[in-house]
């Protein structure tokens, strides 16, 4: 028999035996089914509440370049985190864009006040969107007693 034929039946021999003492290992061995411990997840409860209850005011710059987000009524808030989308003209039809955010609320703070750019700035180089829709907010308070309070709000340039 040439030496190749002979080295192809040993070849074959081996893998044969290799699968098989794979499959009686992963076979062969006994379940141990252990229980799997179910975690409870607390619900968690989002109350909407409007613009004037946390004194919100949304107020567009006049070269419609940002928008100014106001809040006054912050004595019981601890933080926020705003959410801000709308479309923008692009070069090949309309994109959509958006600004995401937090701010902690400053023992001393008598309000919160943010300007929300409308666009992107990169080594000292700002680019303004060309905005053609209403601008959503979307504003999550939380509060100082542990409550999550909701805001929506559309402001039109």
């Amino acid at each position: 028999m040439p030496k190749k034929s002979i080295l192809i039946i040993v070849s074959v021999i081996i893998i044969v035996l290799m699968g098989g003492a794979g499959a009686y290992f992963i076979l062969g061995q006994k379940s141990t089914e252990q229980p799997v411990q179910v975690e409870e997840i607390e619900e968690l409860i989002i109350e909407e509440v409007s613009a004037d209850d946390i004194g919100l005011v949304l107020t567009p710059s006049r070269d419609n370049k940002s928008v100014k987000m106001e809040i006054s009524k912050i004595s019981d808030i601890y933080s926020i985190e705003y959410e801000v989308s709308y479309e923008a003209e692009g070069k090949e039809g309309n994109v959509p864009r958006g600004v995401i955010g937090t701010v902690e609320v400053k023992d001393n703070s008598l309000e919160i006040e943010r300007d929300i750019l409308l666009g992107t700035c990169s080594s000292n180089v700002c680019r303004y969107d060309t905005v053609i829709s209403d601008i959503k907010f979307v504003i999550r308070i939380n509060y100082k007693d542990g409550k999550i309070g909701s805001v929506e709000e559309e402001v039109s340039l």
